[in-house]
Formats: C-alpha cells, sequence, structure tokens
C-alpha cells in the first residue's frame, strides 16, 4: 500500500510557505524600488533567492528585529522538515525528528489546547499569521518610503527649475498687474502698496510651483519618467561632465548676447 504522507497537513503548510515567500519577495522588490518585471533573484526560478536569503538581506539591513528573524527561520526549518522528510507526517512525529522545533511552538507560541496535534497545529498557525504579518507590514513600510522617495524626487526637480519659475510666475504677475484698472487722472501720485503687490507674487510663484509639480507627477504616471530615473542609485559620472560642458559652452555662446543687451539698457 502507498504510505500516507497526511497530503492535507503537507499542503497547508506549503501554501503558508508560499504566501510568506511571495511577501518577502514583494516587500524587497518594494524595498529596491526598481527590479525587473520578470526578476531572476525575487520571482519563481531556479535562480532565485531563497527565503532564508531573503530574510537574511532584511536582517542585514537592520529592518528586522532578532526576535522576528528568529521566528522565521524557525517557521522555515519546521517547513523544510514537512516539505522534505517523509518521516514527518504530523506534528508529533516533527516531535521526534526536530524536538527543537515543537520545544519552540511550545515555549513561544503556547496554548491550552490539551491534544498534543491539535496543540501544535493551533501554535504553527499562530506562528506563520505572525510571520506573514511581519513582512506585510514590512512591505507596507518600504510603499510609504517609496512614495516620500518619490516625492522628494519631484521636489528637487522642481526647485531645479526654480529660474524659469520665477520668470513665468513674475510675467503673470505682471500682466495682472497691467490689467488692473487705472484713473486717467490723478492729482495725487500714489505709491504702490508694496506689501499686498509681495504677498500676490508670492502667491503666483506658488501656483507656478505646483504647476511644475503637477507636470512632473503626469510624467511618471505615464512613464514618460520612469523608476529608475526617479529612484537612481548611480550616477554617471561621463554624463554628469557632458551636462557641465554643454552648460559652460551655452554660457559662452550667449555672453556676447547678454553683453550687447546690458550695454543697451545702460
Amino acid at each position: 500500500m502507498a504510505k500516507d504522507y497526511n497530503k492535507d497537513l503537507r499542503s497547508t503548510i506549503l501554501i503558508c510557505s508560499i504566501r510568506c515567500e511571495e511577501a518577502a519577495s514583494s516587500a524587497l522588490k518594494m524595498l529596491l524600488r526598481t527590479i525587473k518585471p520578470s526578476s531572476k533573484t525575487l520571482d519563481n526560478k531556479s535562480s532565485s533567492l531563497s527565503f532564508k536569503s531573503k530574510i537574511d538581506l532584511l536582517s542585514d539591513i537592520d529592518d528586522l528585529k532578532a526576535e522576528d528573524y528568529k521566528f522565521m527561520i524557525k517557521f522555515m526549518e519546521i517547513r523544510n522538515q514537512f516539505i522534505h522528510n517523509p518521516d514527518c507526517n504530523s506534528f508529533v512525529d516533527l516531535s521526534i525528528t526536530a524536538k527543537e522545533c515543537t520545544n519552540f511552538l511550545k515555549t513561544q507560541l503556547s496554548n491550552p489546547i490539551e491534544d498534543e496535534e491539535q496543540n501544535l497545529n493551533h501554535s504553527f498557525k499562530e506562528l506563520f499569521i505572525r510571520v506573514l504579518g511581519t513582512l506585510l507590514i514590512l512591505k507596507t513600510e518600504y510603499r510609504h518610503g517609496f512614495t516620500h522617495e518619490m516625492h522628494r524626487y519631484v521636489d528637487t526637480k522642481t526647485l531645479e527649475k526654480f529660474k524659469d519659475i520665477y520668470s513665468s510666475a513674475f510675467s503673470k504677475w505682471k500682466a495682472y498687474k497691467d490689467s488692473l484698472l487705472k484713473p486717467v487722472y490723478r492729482m495725487f501720485t500714489l505709491a504702490d502698496n508694496s506689501e499686498n503687490d509681495v504677498l500676490a507674487f508670492e502667491k503666483y510663484i506658488t501656483l507656478e510651483i505646483i504647476d511644475e509639480k503637477i507636470k512632473l507627477l503626469d510624467a511618471i504616471s505615464k512613464r514618460e519618467i520612469t523608476e529608475k530615473d526617479v529612484f537612481k542609485r548611480r550616477v554617471d559620472i561621463m554624463e554628469n561632465l557632458k551636462k557641465e560642458k554643454e552648460e559652460v559652452q551655452d554660457e559662452l555662446t550667449h555672453q556676447p548676447e547678454r553683453a550687447f543687451a546690458t550695454k543697451k539698457q545702460s
């Protein structure tokens, strides 16, 4: 007769393991920001990192508490027994083949159930919920960090265009000032309300900054600006030098025009 390997229990533990592996991969993808859709290390390929390698990485960057790491390692050890050991067909068997695992369940996740098999089964479910919950919280926190970093990029890029923003705001403010009705005859010279002018101009600047941010966020959503552009982990030295060279050449090219304009104004 074929041996009964307790398929139901093994299937349950395998599904729990798959869910935890998927959560660990998703958390790391969110942490690393830019990962190919078909990843060699974080998808379901023979080259993919093991569950232990994933949690080791999270531990190395100090985003996984020592106690949480210990619980994940024990979850993995229990999973390995049920998936790879043909003699481990129940939690009672587990107490024989890997007594340290059942001792962990009894001491760290104790419960009042008297039947040993049910007791250990219940503790394992609690272990699974804790491991999965920790990984899902990490993924959520990395997602918030992802959004925060993207807005930092948008703020930085907006400030880089401050000269253009200032110029546009000034033109709009000037047009607004010129559009105001003025009396045909003035008996007395009236001074402009400079404080109100400053406040009005400040609003135009604010509007231009908001418009620039909207443009950038729209370009990101349309993927005209990719995640690799936003979350740049490397700076190309040659690219930076070429950019600096172009800026200097542009200054030299327009220098005679600026000098002529200054002379004409004087």
